[in-house]
């Protein structure tokens, strides 16, 4: 008995590793209606899903220059199961609104190299538009703990939405933040 409960602790570490990863940094979490921290990060871009084959470019994204936009922000590991769940979710999405100028969309990886954000994006058949961060630096502007995490701006650069790890998030449910923070805002 005391041995199947041992193995079943062990066996369930992997799973709560991107919930309960040790706290870092002083930071609370940002929460709804505060502004989004102002940073910049360099973005991959690819043209098709494969990687390996892809035109991959990249660009400067400014919290700043956001401003006019809806932004989404997903922090992620691809090691996390959470956030191997939500990263489809979040693909889906951005198929829709890719081509939507009044939107941005950024995943930024915690801790995580490059080559192996674009090893998962590849296998995955990713096309997000991905900064990977070797550190916490920008994670830790948003939060203390706990991935995956989701912000979403209105144009003014204001959270109207946040997501943690505690939610279980689906395409419907970006999409009728979307509609909301549209229908609700004044320009």
């Amino acid at each position: 008995m005391f041995r199947n409960i041992i193995l079943g602790t062990v066996a369930s570490l992997p799973f709560v590793s991107c919930l309960s990863d040790k706290d870092t940094s002083s930071n609370s979490d940002l929460t709804i209606g505060q502004a989004l921290p102002q940073f910049t990060a360099n973005v991959l871009i690819s043209d098709t899903a494969d990687w390996r084959y892809s035109n991959t470019q990249s660009f400067t994204f400014d919290s700043k220059s956001a401003s006019g936009r809806q932004t989404v922000i997903a922090f992620f590991n691809t090691t996390c199961p959470d956030c191997q769940r939500e990263l489809p979710v979040l693909q889906q999405f951005y198929d829709e609104i890719k081509t939507d100028t009044a939107m941005s969309l950024l995943c930024i990886s915690r801790a995580q190299t490059k080559e192996e954000v674009v090893d998962y994006w590849s296998q995955y058949h990713l096309n997000l538009p991905v900064s990977p961060q070797p550190d916490r630096r920008i994670y830790e502007m948003f939060a203390s703990s706990g991935i995956p995490r989701i912000y979403i701006a209105d144009k003014r650069g204001t959270i109207t939405h946040a997501y943690s790890d505690k939610d279980t998030l689906e395409v419907d449910d970006l999409r009728k933040t979307v509609a909301f923070i549209n229908n609700n805002t004044t320009e």
